[in-house]
């Protein structure tokens, strides 16, 4: 339930970004939505979340208890922020919304690494954005929110010293099982695992993502032209713009300008005045293409798992629902400017036409997988692992290997207290070498002593 609810509340921020990029004075500059209905603007927004929600990649992770519902949560809310600091007005209004993006980016991290792919461009585009008053405190102050935001972290040597778990990974009581868990050195570090086989390169990688949402994400062809027409959009507006905006700058948008403030001293002191800079417009939909350019080329590179497998393609391709998150905003962007060039031809009713249009994709992106991702009868995990362990003679004791045996009894002996008289235990796990730790929590299986164990 509690993933169902990140899915939809990711959904909601992508089409809070449609709307956004698609207002008329957005950043300052006005741009080529100039004008646009706002009843078109909402269909399309709503289309492109909608969309993205129904996608057969974010809805199988919104059914079921794993990270990734989170991780899209904390993507469509970076991307929101980032826009809501392109559109601050003011350094001071900036500067806050620096400092909450911060925190948030740090929060993002406690959940997944892939984060530092959007994150790594966004820091970029808030350092470019605000060169001309960066301040030493005000780095500071951003640094400081952002290792708040990775405080989460801390509760992990907490669990693993005071509240160890059987079946828990790793060891965090020490500062090197810790950092090793950081940096994820059981799985291979800047990798998705620890083997290093010749596997497919970049160029095919990037192919997989784009056959994957084209032809199963987001309607076949349908998808990819939109989102091209909203990367276009968002081009196009920098390169309208720079000139104008920039003689803007020069003129009049960085000089002082006092703003009265409306409170008053204690003593009766008059109405001070202070100098209040107005922020230099920046354009954000730009970013946006840099995020995407830099997650594609950054995960793709690092990515090493081989993609002829079917059950590894799948682990490989769970991580493309975060850049499909800035594809599925400019999809919406997409429909808002086709619902501009009908109106340039001054056809009738175009609002209904732009609406129908939004209605009938996302009709469409359920029609095809409904039947699929209706997974309200499957119980065949559950069958399975009640199966194995109802089975088990008393007293015995269970080695299990894989996740899909590992999870599923280990959800039902732990959480339903089915078979409680059977401790199992992962064969993987034991060939780690923080696993002597959990040894003391099976006080029932006689475990033969190491090497360097006391007599």
């Amino acid at each position: 339930f509690f993933c169902a609810v990140l899915g939809a509340l990711a959904a909601a921020n992508i089409a809070r970004c449609v709307f956004m990029l698609t207002s008329d004075d957005f950043s300052m500059i006005p741009n080529i939505f100039k004008g646009a209905d706002r009843w078109e603007r909402h269909s399309s927004s709503v289309c492109a979340g909608l969309m993205y929600a129904f996608s057969p990649l974010v809805w199988t992770y919104s059914i079921g208890s794993e990270v990734f519902a989170m991780n899209n949560f904390f993507a469509s809310l970076l991307v929101v922020l980032t826009l809501n600091f392109a559109a601050q007005t003011t350094t001071t209004k900036r500067d806050k919304a620096a400092v909450l993006g911060a925190f948030v980016c740090g929060l993002a991290m406690c959940n997944q690494h892939t984060q530092i792919l959007f994150q790594i461009p966004l820091f970029m585009f808030v350092f470019w954005s605000s060169r001309a008053t960066m301040s030493g405190l005000h780095f500071i102050t951003l640094t400081v929110s952002y290792v708040l935001g990775l405080l989460p972290y801390m509760y992990l040597p907490i669990a693993s010293i005071y509240f160890p778990k059987r079946g828990a990974w790793g060891d965090m009581s020490s500062w090197m099982g810790f950092f090793r868990h950081l940096r994820r050195a059981d799985y291979g570090t800047f990798q998705l695992y620890s083997r290093n086989d010749q596997t497919e390169g970049l160029a095919e990688r990037l192919a997989a993502h784009a056959w994957d949402y084209g032809e199963r994400q987001s309607l076949w062809c349908v998808g990819p032209i939109l989102s091209l027409v909203g990367v276009a959009c968002c081009c196009q507006t920098a390169l309208k713009s720079c000139g104008r905006g920039r003689k803007k700058i020069r003129n009049n948008s960085l000089s002082p300008k006092k703003i009265k403030r409306e409170e008053q001293g204690v003593d009766g002191s008059p109405t001070e005045f202070l100098p209040e800079t107005k922020s230099e417009p920046v354009q954000a939909g730009v970013a946006l293409v840099c995020f995407f350019v830099f997650y594609e080329l950054g995960f793709h590179s690092l990515s090493n798992l081989p993609l002829d497998n079917k059950l590894l393609f799948g682990i490989h391709a769970r991580f493309w629902m975060q850049p499909n998150v800035l594809l599925f905003v400019w999809l919406g962007i997409g429909l808002v400017w086709i619902a501009q060039q009908v109106r340039v031809y001054s056809l009738d009713r175009v609002t209904i036409v732009a609406s129908a249009l939004s209605i009938l994709l996302v009709a469409l992106q359920l029609w095809r997988w409904t039947s699929m991702m209706d997974q309200s009868s499957n119980n065949y995990l559950e069958g399975y692992a009640r199966g194995i362990l109802e089975s088990l003679p008393p007293r015995s004791l269970f080695f299990t290997n894989y996740d899909q045996q590992w999870t599923a009894s280990r959800y039902l002996h732990v959480c339903e207290h089915v078979r409680p008289d059977v401790p199992f235990i992962n064969l993987s796990m034991m060939t780690f070498w923080w696993f002597h730790r959990q040894r003391a929590l099976f006080p029932e299986i006689s475990f033969p002593k190491r090497c360097n164990d006391p007599a």
